[in-house]
């Protein structure tokens, strides 16, 4: 999982830092119209055209059929039952394309949600860290600490909260740039483990959570996944969600995503010759 995803950060990586420039909503714009177009494709290469072609043209048919024959209840009814078998063929005839469009859209998701699902910290905003933590010793027990650079000040002791396994720290922007926190559970070297915490800056990648597992690197692909000995299972600062603005309306930037995605698909079918 580790080389798979860093083939793909490497990818939207040099992507977002060349189309970044122009700005994060700029970026936004360009990818969504990116994948508006090759979603578009795949749709046209694993779907049956003809087949769709055909029941959309049955579709339209029955409709008229039950505007010419709106006087007879029967005929009507048997048109509108021609519909919605139609319509049922049709999103059969789609299913095979959704399935194929599912896994790249996800990972497309995944990796842009370190760009736009987060914002770093101003300075002076507080964020909570969240270590959790495996086995069936009692937390008290495990001389958990938290460390910080001079760019940082933890401003609560650790809460041990027992039933969910985790402990709990809230730390204070206190300068700009990237920060390193350094969660320490014994005095060896391989006895800690470190996260990044951003504060300020526009537009800049943001791991919010290091985890171990296939599955939750598959979720965080940027960040380092925890090492396999030790009793941390994830280390986590909890960022605000962020939002993006698409022509004055503030909502989440998947929304943002899916319409634009949507509105380039849409605009370019006619031009690639597909039967949505």
């Amino acid at each position: 999982m580790s080389f798979f995803n860093a083939i793909l950060n490497t990818i939207f990586d040099g992507y977002f830092g060349l189309a970044g420039m122009l700005g994060g909503d700029a970026a936004l714009w360009i990818i969504s119209a990116l994948a508006g177009v090759v979603l578009l494709l795949i749709f046209k290469i694993t779907s049956n055209q003809n087949a769709i072609k055909r029941t959309k043209e049955r579709i339209s048919a029955s409709f008229l059929e039950v505007r010419l024959f709106k006087d007879d209840m029967s005929q009507m009814m048997s048109a509108q039952g021609r519909i919605f078998g139609s319509a049922f063929r049709y999103m059969g005839h789609a299913m095979m394309p959704m399935l194929w469009m599912i896994v790249p859209v996800l990972l497309m998701l995944i990796q842009m949600n370190q760009w736009y699902g987060y914002e770093p910290l101003d300075e002076g905003e507080s964020a909570l860290v969240v270590a959790r933590i495996e086995g069936s010793e009692p937390l008290l027990d495990i001389p958990l600490r938290l460390e910080t650079d001079e760019g940082l000040t933890i401003e609560t002791p650790p809460l041990r909260i027992e039933a969910l396994r985790e402990v709990n720290w809230r730390v204070r922007a206190e300068t700009l740039g990237s920060h390193t926190i350094r969660l320490v559970w014994g005095e060896g070297e391989n006895e800690a483990v470190t996260q990044t915490v951003q504060v300020g800056g526009n537009f800049i990648k943001i791991e919010s959570i290091r985890a171990r597992g296939a599955w939750e690197e598959l979720w965080n692909p940027g960040a380092e996944p925890l090492p396999a000995a030790g009793p941390v299972s994830l280390f986590e600062v909890a960022y605000s969600e962020a939002e993006a603005n698409l022509l004055g309306f503030r909502m989440h930037w998947v929304i943002a995503f899916l319409i634009l995605s949507l509105v380039f698909g849409f605009a370019s079918k006619g031009l690639l010759g597909v039967e949505i």
